[in-house]
Order: C-alpha cells, then sequence, then structure tokens
C-alpha cells in the first residue's frame, strides 16, 4: 500500500491544509538557484511533519537553464494534531536581512 500524496504550492500561502496520518505533504515553491537564494525551513514541529530528506530541486517544462525551478520538500505525516510549517525564501549566507520571501501554511492532521 502506498501512502497519499498531498501538494502544495505557492498558491496555498498562509492557508490550512488537512492531511490523513501516514500521508505525505509535497510543497513545491518557485526558486531560481542562480540567484543565491533558496527555500529555508524555518518552522516545524518534526514530531508532526517529518522532513523526508533535502529538498530537491525540478526544472519547469520547456525553461532554459538558469530559469526558475521548483524546489520541492516532502514531508510524513506521522502524528495527529496541528502545526505551522513555515518557509523563507532568502540567500543563506546573509545575516541580518528580511527574506525575499516567506510561506506559511497550517496543518491539520487527523
Amino acid at each position: 500500500m502506498t501512502n497519499s500524496e498531498v501538494t502544495v504550492n505557492d498558491t496555498n500561502n498562509n492557508g490550512q491544509i488537512i492531511l490523513e496520518k501516514d500521508s505525505v505533504l509535497i510543497v513545491k515553491l518557485l526558486a531560481t538557484p542562480g540567484t543565491g537564494y533558496s527555500w529555508q525551513m524555518i518552522k516545524n514541529d518534526p514530531h508532526k511533519l517529518k522532513p523526508l530528506g533535502d529538498s530537491v530541486l525540478e526544472p519547469l517544462a520547456d525553461q532554459a537553464p538558469g530559469a526558475s525551478e521548483n524546489q520541492v520538500f516532502r514531508f510524513l505525516a506521522q502524528s495527529s494534531g496541528s502545526t505551522v510549517l513555515e518557509l523563507h525564501y532568502l540567500r543563506p549566507w546573509e545575516k541580518n536581512i528580511p527574506p525575499l520571501k516567506t510561506y506559511q501554511i497550517n496543518v491539520q492532521i487527523r
């Protein structure tokens, strides 16, 4: 039996999603790695949403090299309850500079 998968993206920012326990949450956010910016996880309860490895980059269809790609995060909904997942789009080496973008989603696991 395979776990069900639920995918969210930029359109779900500041929204809420309901997941079944043992399902996989896939977060796909646009990134342009050539600029030095990437999405970094800032807030998450790993006991509820367990990260499944590091994020990966997926090229968009018909895009030139160096163009925007999807940065993809995967999480396992492993225990019931609620948590907030927050990611910031920033250059990791720049300190004390606000992120270029933020992404936040409220996750309910049942």
